[in-house]
């Protein structure tokens, strides 16, 4: 659009900024028909999250928070590249911009909650993994982890994902943010073992080579809670094969590949 051309992609930092805000007003004289150009608004948006200059990126920010609730559940449709945009300046050098960072993510929060059943766990969580294990952003990870409990997702399909992320956190510098992932990972596994047995053995499967390097980890909270893990792991294949054998179980009953790891340690 003209406005992008003249403004949004100006070497002037003024006329970015007049540029950013001007998308933000036509999103929002537009109300419920902005979801008709929001590829147009959003793309431009966050390419400014990009710039030199502090000022733009804050403004960028301020306008998609300002976008994001107009466009109400239309919006997440573009989430993954905005939470892509919220890491990349959560930790930004200007703590105005870092301010910005985390009102828009709280935004994006809320909209989800608002409207979850617009929100797709299966495109938005191989993105959050990849965040995972960037402990400049733990918390603002985290934060999502929890929402997905909350709203009762089920994580076990993408639990390979970002497991290895969730207990790097337990080594974290700030006590809440190593409470809050304990408290992640218990609520976690809780929700496995509760579930069904193919879903259970599916999660053991994917999962059980991760538990054991990090019951491996010099740091001693993640070991303790990656031997927690496996233990359970160990109880529930355990009960599972019970279940369907009705009898006592043999070693031949459990042996499986990451049993096979389990003397080693």
């Amino acid at each position: 659009s003209r406005l992008c051309k003249d403004y949004i992609e100006s070497p002037q930092a003024s006329h970015k900024k007049g540029g950013v805000l001007g998308l933000a007003f036509v999103a929002i004289a537009l109300e419920g028909d902005v979801r008709k150009v929001l590829p147009g608004i959003v793309g431009p948006t966050l390419e400014l999250f990009r710039d030199e200059d502090a000022r733009v990126r804050y403004y960028a920010c301020e306008a998609l928070v300002n976008i994001s609730k107009v466009a109400a559940e239309a919006i997440l449709q573009h989430l993954n590249k905005i939470f892509d945009g919220v890491c990349r300046i959560y930790v930004d050098g200007d703590p105005e911009v870092r301010h910005g960072a985390q009102i828009l993510d709280k935004t994006m929060s809320d909209l989800v909650k608002q409207w979850r059943h617009w929100f797709s766990p299966s495109d938005f969580v191989p993105v959050l993994a990849q965040h995972a294990k960037n402990p400049a952003i733990r918390q603002c990870v985290l934060a999502w982890v929890m929402l997905l409990d909350d709203l009762d997702v089920d994580v076990a399909p993408y639990l390979s994902q970002f497991l290895d992320g969730l207990f790097g956190m337990l080594s974290d510098p700030l006590r809440e943010t190593r409470h809050n992932a304990n408290a992640c990972l218990t609520a976690v596994l809780k929700k496995v073992v509760a579930g069904s047995h193919d879903q259970a053995l599916a999660v053991i499967s994917d999962t059980a080579g991760i538990v054991v390097k990090i019951c491996f980890s010099s740091d001693s909270c993640q070991r303790l809670s990656a031997l927690c893990w496996l233990h359970q792991f160990v109880l529930t294949k355990a009960a599972i094969v019970g279940a369907g054998r009705q009898c006592v179980l043999t070693k031949a009953d459990l042996d499986d590949k990451w049993v096979e790891i389990l003397p080693d340690l």
